[in-house]
């Protein structure tokens, strides 16, 4: 029997057993939603003078290149990045968000995004943190929409920076949907639908040692 087929006699159950109780039951049913993201702008629809608004470009000492591609994994684009520095001590190009974000102190963060790409994205990452400590390797793709999530804890911080970097050569990979939520990864979150795939990383050490490793739902497997 499908489960909603039993939501009338459900009902019916518990409509007579308050009845012979003599008390009311107030039945409410909620949505499960995700948790609020922290960051604006995540899908990078809002753009100026091609670059996303609430962010900037630094090229900095690479020969990086921001541009965007479309359609993005969800909405009409997303970032793109390609660099022809080889890699080396300081050597980068950066896509950062202008504003740090405020976080509680001692609190459990995930940080997720999309990313796609057909060949190396080489030395790349997106993150920031306390002291820049938070970085998720954006890795090969093979041409599809991968997702990507790690926890961290935010220790002492009370604001961060977001950013987006490419360290090395790379022919471009792109970045879409990115997301910082409190608390473990929500599966319900994904805003175009099932990805191609998740890579779910270890998280940083918990505040309290029996703290539980939050895991990652991937649609695909069921």
């Amino acid at each position: 029997m499908d489960l909603p087929c039993l939501w009338p006699l459900l009902v019916a159950c518990l409509a007579i057993v308050a009845q012979a109780a003599d008390y009311a039951v107030d039945l409410q049913v909620e949505p499960l939603s995700s948790g609020r993201n922290l960051l604006p702008n995540p899908s990078f629809e809002k753009v100026t003078n091609g670059v996303p608004e609430g962010y900037a470009w630094h090229q900095n000492t690479a020969k990086g290149v921001l541009s965007l591609t479309h359609p993005g994994h969800s909405g009409a684009g997303a970032v793109h990045i390609a660099n022809t520095t080889p890699f080396g001590p300081n050597i980068y190009s950066q896509l950062s968000l202008n504003a740090q974000v405020p976080v509680k102190a001692n609190t459990l963060y995930t940080l997720s995004f999309f990313a796609r790409c057909d060949g190396s994205p080489g030395a790349a990452w997106v993150g920031g943190g306390p002291d820049w400590n938070w970085r998720l390797g954006v890795p090969e793709t093979h041409g599809k929409w991968m997702r990507v999530s790690r926890s961290f804890v935010s220790g002492e911080a009370q604001n961060i920076p977001f950013m987006i970097n490419t360290d090395s050569e790379t022919e471009g990979f792109d970045i879409d949907d990115v997301q910082l939520e409190a608390g473990p990864l929500s599966p319900f979150d994904d805003p175009a639908g099932p990805a191609a795939g998740s890579l779910d990383l270890l998280p940083a050490p918990a505040p309290r040692a029996d703290s539980a490793r939050p895991a990652t739902w991937a649609s695909s497997l069921y």
